[in-house]
């Protein structure tokens, strides 16, 4: 039996803008994000019928350099936590202070490649 996804794990890397903490360490913003994923990347595998059990084995993270420079970009690596998948993705700290993609559908293209694999880990592919 083939499980469908439903919809909303494909929006999950539509909001991504967090504000970044004062000294440009992204830290805060990095963990805000995550959390973010990976309570949608959760709801969406147990809308999907999978355990809350299996569904907490699956996640995403993302990690960003310690210090960087506003206006600068950086690359900042997500990863599946069960599939181990990993992509680069560029991001910069804008003049809002705020922690952004560069170029937002690399980021949406990275963090749907990985939940698929997630998601595909989670029902057993």
């Amino acid at each position: 039996m083939t499980r469908k996804i439903p919809a909303a794990l494909a929006a999950v890397g539509a909001v991504f803008v967090i504000a970044a903490c004062g000294g440009y360490d992204p830290t805060e913003a990095v963990n805000s994000l995550n959390k973010q994923l990976n309570d949608q990347l959760q709801s969406s595998l147990q809308a999907a019928g999978v355990s809350s059990s299996v569904a907490s084995q699956a996640g995403l993270t993302v990690k960003c350099p310690d210090s960087v420079e506003k206006g600068q970009s950086f690359d900042c690596s997500v990863t599946g936590k069960a599939s181990g998948e990993s992509v680069n993705v560029p991001m910069e700290i804008n003049d809002s202070d705020e922690l952004v993609p560069v170029a937002e559908e690399k980021l949406n293209s990275a963090v749907q490649s990985i939940t698929e694999a997630e998601a595909g880990k989670s029902f057993g592919q």
